[in-house]
């Protein structure tokens, strides 16, 4: 079986959390969970556009991010009267399934003031495989 682990960095405006991990899903094939994590990474960096901490040619306003998210296969499922619809956009993810549905996955933990993505691998323990993104 394949999973996705992401490490990330945490903190507040006093402490920081380095290396914290998250362990997302259980795949059977290797595609399929290098898909969900190449998703993961696409979502994190258009996140990372319109966030505070970034600066250059390429920002974006969070509406503008949301509407790319829109166009996403990824997209989440939200709520049209959900009162934290926006939020929810920019810190949630779907994830695809075996069986050809898909789960929705927050992304709160690394997407924040303080969060940052480190990294994503899709891990084999089966076959001590790792794939890095």
């Amino acid at each position: 079986m394949y999973t996705i682990k992401i490490t990330y960095d945490t903190g507040d405006s006093f402490n920081q959390y380095n290396g914290r991990t998250d362990t997302v899903g259980e795949w059977k094939t290797r595609e399929l969970a290098v898909e969900n994590a190449n998703r993961l990474v696409e979502h994190y960096k258009l996140y990372e556009r319109c966030s505070s901490n970034h600066w250059g040619d390429d920002c974006l306003t969070e509406k503008e991010v949301i509407d790319i998210i829109k166009t996403k296969e990824w997209c989440p499922i939200i709520d049209e009267k959900s009162h934290s619809k926006d939020y929810l956009m920019l810190h949630s993810i779907t994830l695809k399934l075996e069986n050809g549905t898909s789960m929705q996955y927050g992304t709160s933990t690394w997407c924040g003031y303080f969060e940052r993505l480190v990294s994503v691998e899709v891990v084999c323990p089966d076959h001590n495989m790792i794939w890095e993104r």
